[in-house]
């Protein structure tokens, strides 16, 4: 026979899985929604070669959304045709820190012209060991992109590897 302490647990218990199969399943159906794209330094051997190949590449592996890695070789303005013509929305993309440091301005002015929400580096050029003073470089260079980017409407953002 079951106390009434027993049966008050197994309830509790019941109740709980419940719980958490529901919040479970919720979770399961909120990842069907999260959007998946590539970084197009994944195809970066075609995409030199010929970008358009590379990006109807990209469209037949059934995405729409693309982070870039540089431009190509191509006019910004060209990528952002192309990427058009096959259906690709540019979110972010990468650009060297040289880039960042020498010409921030420029940088952002390349990723508003490819209409990129989110512009960002992969690497910050150094000499090795990281040094403090080269820590404290890359913080100045990446604290001037954000605010510059910020009155564009574009986030900096630093890949970390």
């Amino acid at each position: 026979m079951v106390s009434r302490r027993g049966f008050l647990r197994l309830g509790v218990a019941g109740t709980a899985a419940v719980a958490a199969g529901r919040a479970l399943a919720a979770e399961a159906e909120a990842a069907k929604k999260v959007p998946i794209g590539l970084q197009l330094y994944s195809v970066r051997g075609i995409a030199t070669q010929n970008p358009p190949k590379a990006l109807a590449q990209t469209k037949a592996f059934g995405l729409t959304l693309v982070e870039t890695a540089g431009t190509y070789n191509l006019p910004p303005e060209k990528l952002k045709e192309l990427l058009a013509e096959h259906g690709l929305k540019p979110v972010s993309g990468h650009f060297p820190y040289d880039r960042w440091k020498a010409e921030p301005e420029k940088v952002l002015a390349e990723a508003k012209a490819i209409g990129l929400q989110y512009a960002g580096c992969a690497w910050i050029t150094h000499k090795a060991p990281f040094s403090e003073a080269a820590t404290r470089d890359a913080i100045a260079v990446f604290n001037k992109a954000g605010e510059l980017g910020a009155r564009q409407g574009i986030k900096v953002f630093y890949h970390a590897h």
